[in-house]
């Protein structure tokens, strides 16, 4: 994906075929634990043109954007690979990420919580050590 090459990470396989099978979706089963604020509104996906676009919003590179402009979402200033990746906006604000920062080459997934987050010091909370294994826990 084109995406990859503007953050310098590379996407776990899984996570790619997902974003390339379904893009920014709603899913049925969207909730991945007991707590109310693991319910995902919608994950992001790939879109041209989201400046124009009714689903920009939910565009991937935008999604970074907007939290790296809040600084929520930057463990280390001025590194050039992303570091904390949205993948998915849950529907009390907070955001489902892949934590580049933490291991480069195989990125967990970790919630996000975006009101304790600041620069250098993002609050997240690892869910499954993969987007596969967090696939598998997902339920209505």
């Amino acid at each position: 994906l084109n995406c990859e090459a503007l953050m310098h990470a590379d996407f776990p396989v899984s996570y790619r075929h997902f974003v390339a099978a379904l893009g920014g979706c709603q899913i049925k089963a969207s909730r991945f634990g007991e707590h109310a604020r693991y319910e995902i509104e919608r994950f992001f996906g790939i879109v041209n043109h989201p400046e124009v676009h009714p689903l920009g919003e939910w565009d991937l590179l935008s999604a970074n954007a907007l939290l790296e402009e809040a600084e929520r979402n930057i463990f280390e200033p001025g590194r050039l690979q992303v570091q904390c990746l949205p993948i998915a906006k849950l529907t009390y604000g907070d955001y489902l990420c892949l934590d580049y920062y933490h291991s480069p080459s195989a990125p967990p997934v970790v919630f996000l919580n975006f009101e304790e987050s600041c620069l250098g010091a993002p609050s997240i909370t690892k869910i499954a050590d993969s987007f596969e294994e967090f696939l598998s826990m997902l339920h209505e």
